[in-house]
C-alpha cells in the first residue's frame, strides 16, 4: 500500500482524522499505528510540503508533526498552519527526538498545542490525541453555535428594522386622520362659540 494514501480503521471507527507527518518511514509507521489501532482515521505525509497539501484537502482533526524534516521543518509547517485562519484551530502535537527545553519552547512559540519526545509512549500519545480531539470538537461545536447565534441576531436586527419602519408608517397614517378630526372639532367648537 502506498504510504501517501490515507488509511482507514474499522467501521466502528470514530469520524476524526489524524494526520501523521514524519520523513522517517519506521517512525511514521509506529506513530501512525497508535491512532489507527484506536479507531481513528489516519493519513500520512512524508514531508512538510505534502503535509500542507494534505491539510487543505482532508481537513484533519489533529496533526502529529515531526520537527526534523528536510526543506520545510515541523516548526515552519506548524507556524504556517497556525497563521492561516482556516487551519489555526487544528491541534498540532510536535513529535520529535529533540528533548531540550528550548525546543519545547520553540514548538509552543510557533503554535504547537503539545510536544512529545521520541521514542513515543503509545499510551501517552493516545491520551493526548483523545484529549486534543475532544477539545477541538468542543471548539467546533462552540463555533457552530456562535454562527447560529450570529444568524439569529442578524435576523432579529432585520425584524427590528422592519418593525420600526412599520411603526413609523402606522404613526404617519394615524396622524393624518387624527389631524383632520382635530381640525373639524376645533372648527365645530369655534362655530359653537360664535353662535353663542
Amino acid at each position: 500500500m502506498n504510504k501517501e494514501q490515507p488509511h482507514y480503521a474499522s467501521e466502528e471507527a470514530v469520524e476524526q482524522t489524524v494526520l501523521v507527518v514524519d520523513d522517517n518511514p519506521s517512525d511514521l509507521k509506529i506513530i501512525n499505528s497508535c491512532p489507527k489501532e484506536s479507531g481513528y482515521r489516519t493519513a500520512v505525509a512524508t514531508s512538510g510540503k505534502i503535509a500542507l497539501e494534505r491539510v487543505k484537502r482532508i481537513h484533519p482533526d489533529l496533526i502529529l508533526l515531526d520537527v526534523m524534516m528536510p526543506n520545510l521543518n515541523g516548526f515552519e509547517v506548524c507556524q504556517q498552519l497556525k497563521q492561516d485562519k482556516k487551519t489555526r484551530s487544528i491541534p498540532i502535537v510536535m513529535v520529535t527526538a529533540l528533548k531540550e527545553k528550548e525546543d519545547r519552547l520553540k514548538a509552543m512559540e510557533v503554535g504547537a498545542d503539545d510536544f512529545l519526545s521520541k521514542p513515543v509512549d503509545r499510551t501517552e500519545l493516545l491520551i493526548r490525541v483523545r484529549s486534543l480531539i475532544r477539545i477541538k470538537q468542543y471548539h467546533d461545536e462552540l463555533y457552530e453555535k456562535y454562527l447560529e447565534i450570529s444568524e439569529i441576531n442578524a435576523r432579529l436586527k432585520e425584524l427590528e428594522e422592519y418593525k420600526e419602519g412599520l411603526l413609523q408608517m402606522i404613526v404617519h397614517d394615524l396622524k393624518n386622520p387624527l389631524f383632520a378630526i382635530s381640525a373639524n372639532i376645533e372648527m365645530l367648537l369655534f362655530k359653537k362659540d360664535s353662535l353663542s
